[in-house]
């Protein structure tokens, strides 16, 4: 059985200063540095391997708002860091990095210090905290006519290289986010699901509405678009067994997210 693993890392500025508004590529590099101080071997397995990886890592959560491409951190300010890992093999060595070095540490994300203060992964902990059996999801699954997942941190879906560069789709049309999480599943799951069935079923289901908004990242003088907000899907033309399926793949939204860079902030969502 794999379980997967929702992990917040509760963080506290050592001091004032500022900060990118999206430190995901940062923050990717904070959890490749934990791992490595347990497991260098895996980290680095990790850091080469092409293609899918079964964690995901977040922004920074928690911190003061603005309009600016930076943020302005003061002393003391209360963040929040998330980590979501597919099975034991990668959770085992992050978690076993705070067992052994206790709170008592500091993570340097960009030009700022946090100091650790807590690492939450019992459900009910945090609102991004849990874990859960995966066989679970298919197996609680109900159907419903509908379903919505919120898109918490910016999402996009990579369909491949154009003259002018990547192409990135802009809108969670059902066929993608389901496809996109089957083969997620597929990967480090069980190979069993079927990433085409899952898209020629998601194909017969419908946005029924939605309130989304584009959002623009910038790493390092890249530009990168995603969408943010929420998404409902009707799935009345679809049988109760294919429902269910939908479901628990909505549901795995919450530890595998949801299209690509997840393990760099990207694509943060959970079923509503």
């Amino acid at each position: 059985m794999t379980t997967l693993y929702s992990s917040v890392i509760k963080l506290q500025a050592c001091y004032g200063g500022q900060l990118m508004r999206d430190p995901g590529q940062w923050a990717n590099a904070v959890f490749y540095g934990l791992l490595h101080q347990v497991d260098p071997t895996l980290a680095e397995a990790l850091h080469q391997w092409n293609g899918r990886k079964p964690f995901t890592v977040s922004s920074l959560g928690g911190l003061p708002r603005g309009d600016g491409p930076l943020i302005d951190v003061h002393p003391g300010c209360e963040c929040w860091l998330r980590v979501t890992t597919l099975g034991q093999a990668i959770f085992q060595p992050f978690i076993q990095r705070f067992l052994q070095g206790g709170f008592r540490t500091q993570l340097q994300i960009g030009p700022l210090a946090f100091a650790v203060t807590e690492v939450l992964t019992t459900p009910g902990s945090h609102f991004w905290a849990g874990y859960k059996e995966a066989s679970q999801l298919l197996a609680l699954a109900e159907p419903n006519d509908r379903l919505t997942l919120e898109f918490v941190s910016p999402t996009g879906f990579n369909l491949g290289s154009t003259p002018g560069g990547m192409y990135y789709e802009l809108f969670p049309h059902p066929r993608l986010v389901f496809g996109n999480l089957a083969a997620k599943w597929d990967a480090f799951i069980s190979p069993g699901l079927g990433v085409a069935y899952v898209e020629d079923t998601a194909a017969e289901a419908r946005v029924s509405d939605y309130r989304l908004q584009t959002q623009t990242l910038k790493w390092r003088g890249r530009v990168q678009k995603g969408f943010i907000g929420r998404c409902t899907y009707d799935l009345r033309n679809l049988a109760a067994d294919e429902q269910c399926l939908l479901a628990a793949l909505a549901d795995f939204a919450f530890y595998a997210g949801v299209g690509g860079k997840t393990t760099q902030g990207m694509g943060q969502s959970r079923r509503l």
